[in-house]
């Protein structure tokens, strides 16, 4: 607790002189803490009122300017009037100002006996007196006083004397004289005693108009920093709401620029990518103009040309026509398979049957290694060639995807054919794309055949590219892994795929391999290249599905692919919403990188 001259204060006196500082006007406040150089530093009005209560709550001496800062009701009082006169006036004094003022009002006084009374009366506090109690209190102050004056300025009898009440305490310190005063005398020191009553009415009527006033500087003061408050508040509150409309103003300029910014890539990527500028495209219409123009010009040649396979034709009688014998070859191999086929399904196949397909394999090899081909194409393969080449619409071509990828699934394809078949159909898709000038909308059995589209027109998507999966199903031997052995593999297929996406900034690429440390490098700004970490099988594989279900439940979910081979990885990239592609689809796409 805080001290006044060394005396301790109690708790009910700290939170008295709290409340008294709290209601010191601001300026005032500024001001006493200026010219007495506050430590600290505090220069707000606030903060210096924060640090004041702090010294008040704390447990040093309270310097005389922080008493002196504080209106404490009947201090100037104290101050005037004996000892003796405050001791005898000590109830009704308390009454009038308050227990707790009359005592912080002696404890502040400069006389130590004063202080002492204070201390005393600190010590045994009285309950705060009723409003009744205070009106009577102040009455016997006003004839306590009066009568003190008169006993002072020696008046006994008369009137005057008459009308003076018995004083509540013992006899004046100046007893009255007993020598008779003649009557001039008398009046002259009623006289007297009238103009020093009245000069002390004036100085209580004066001191009562001073606290007034003091009152009602108080009273503007708190309206005034009412009002700079409310203004202030005022002010805030319009900068703020200037401020959230400067932000939503930004928001949407963000938002248009954004659009602008995506329309005008979609705009240049359709420009690049159109019609007229693909290079698969551009060698078929070039191969349209030249038999266009050589209509014109062929008829001269007709004659030549017909002569020239008339000679040829009699040359083939002898040594064969490649043509002739690719047809020969056909039939050989459909043969083949009718009679394989017999073989396969007859409960007790004839010796024959063995002795034939043995015969027709010698033949089918001898004209393969005539014709200059190790094995000839399936005729499934031709079959969805000319299926895809023909589909004139999305719901054609379909079909057909789904059967490439039971077949693909079942291994009934070769790699070779898989590839093939699925750069047919990425071509065939992006020619009914560009007819049609929309993006189609596919289905999830389509294997993500719009990828390469996406890919084209810089799309927001994300691409998770199961590494070693994809690594070994492009190579023809996965035990010759080339120069560098493994990591020189993994590395030019980091090559390869941060290619492709290098025309594609919003298309975010990510390649997941088995490692025995977890980290992660960064091949390009959109490439990323993370190494799993920890010990097992399918590491890589447990890294995919945790990226792919965090994806999947963001706001709004991005647009996933998954590339890979395996059937766990397929499945749970389904489960949560993201397209899979495999690995021999993929590679038609990085054919073009």
């Amino acid at each position: 607790m805080s001290k006044i001259k060394d005396n301790p204060l109690p708790a009910h006196l700290n939170e008295q002189l709290v409340r008294r500082l709290k209601e010191v006007p601001d300026p005032v406040l500024e001001g006493a803490a200026r010219e007495n150089h506050l430590p600290g530093g505090f220069t707000k009005v606030l903060a210096i009122r924060k640090r004041l209560i702090t010294m008040i709550e704390g447990a040093g001496v309270l310097p005389k300017w922080v008493l002196d800062l504080v209106f404490i009701p009947g201090q100037a009082a104290v101050r005037c009037l004996s000892l003796q006169t405050l001791q005898d006036l000590q109830d009704a004094l308390a009454s009038a100002v308050g227990p707790h003022n009359y005592a912080l009002a002696l404890l502040t006084d400069d006389r130590e006996e004063v202080r002492e009374l204070g201390v005393r009366l600190m010590t045994n506090p009285s309950e705060d007196p009723s409003t009744e109690a205070i009106d009577e209190a102040r009455a016997a102050l006003v004839e306590a006083l009066e009568w003190r004056l008169a006993a002072d300025l020696g008046i006994a009898g008369g009137p005057a004397a008459e009308a003076i009440p018995e004083p509540p305490s013992p006899t004046p310190a100046h007893p009255v004289e007993n020598h008779p005063a003649t009557p001039d005398e008398q009046q002259q020191r009623v006289n007297h005693l009238e103009e020093e009553i009245r000069k002390r009415h004036r100085h209580l009527e004066n001191a009562r108009k001073r606290h007034k006033a003091e009152k009602r500087d108080i009273e503007k003061q708190l309206r005034i920093r009412e009002e700079h408050h409310a203004e202030e508040r005022k002010r805030l509150r319009t900068q703020l709401e200037a401020e959230q409309s400067k932000n939503e103003f930004l928001e949407r300029e963000n938002q248009n620029l954004k659009q602008e910014r995506n329309q005008a890539i979609a705009e240049g990527v359709e420009q690049e990518t159109s019609f007229l500028k693909r290079s698969w495209l551009a060698k078929a219409r070039a191969q349209e103009s030249e038999v266009a123009s050589g209509k014109d010009t062929a008829e001269d040649l007709l004659a030549r040309a017909e002569h020239a396979v008339h000679t040829q034709a009699g040359q083939d009688r002898h040594t064969g026509n490649r043509l002739t014998l690719q047809h020969r070859l056909s039939e050989l191999r459909d043969a083949r398979q009718n009679v394989a086929e017999t073989q396969r399904h007859a409960l007790n196949p004839l010796p024959e049957l063995g002795r034939v397909l043995a015969a027709l394999d010698a033949e089918i090899g001898r004209l393969e290694n005539m014709l200059g081909v190790t094995q000839g194409e399936e005729p499934i393969t031709s079959r969805l060639l000319r299926n895809i080449n023909q589909a004139t619409q999305m719901a054609d071509l379909r079909p057909v995807g789904e059967l490439i990828q039971l077949l693909a699934a079942q291994d009934l394809l070769t790699r070779t054919d898989q590839r093939r078949l699925y750069e047919a159909i990425y071509k065939k898709y992006g020619l009914l794309e560009d007819s049609t000038r929309t993006e189609i909308q596919l289905q999830e059995s389509d294997e993500g055949w719009n990828l390469r589209s996406l890919l084209l027109r810089n799309r927001d998507i994300l691409v998770y590219i199961d590494g070693h999966n994809l690594l070994f199903s492009l190579m023809e031997d996965p035990r010759h892994l080339g120069k560098g052995g493994e990591a020189g593999a993994r590395d030019r297929l980091v090559q390869s795929l941060s290619r492709l996406v290098s025309n594609a900034p919003n298309v975010k690429l990510t390649i997941f391999f088995d490692g025995s440390v977890r980290q992660t490098e960064s091949a390009k700004p959109n490439v990323r290249v993370e190494f799993s970490g920890g010990h097992g099988e399918h590491r890589a594989d447990r890294r995919i599905a945790e990226d792919v279900a965090y994806q999947s439940r963001q706001k709004p979910a991005p647009k996933i692919f998954v590339v890979s081979n395996d059937h766990e990885v397929r499945q749970h990239a389904l489960q949560h919403g993201a397209r899979y592609v495999s690995a021999e689809a993929f590679a038609a796409l990085l054919a073009d990188a």
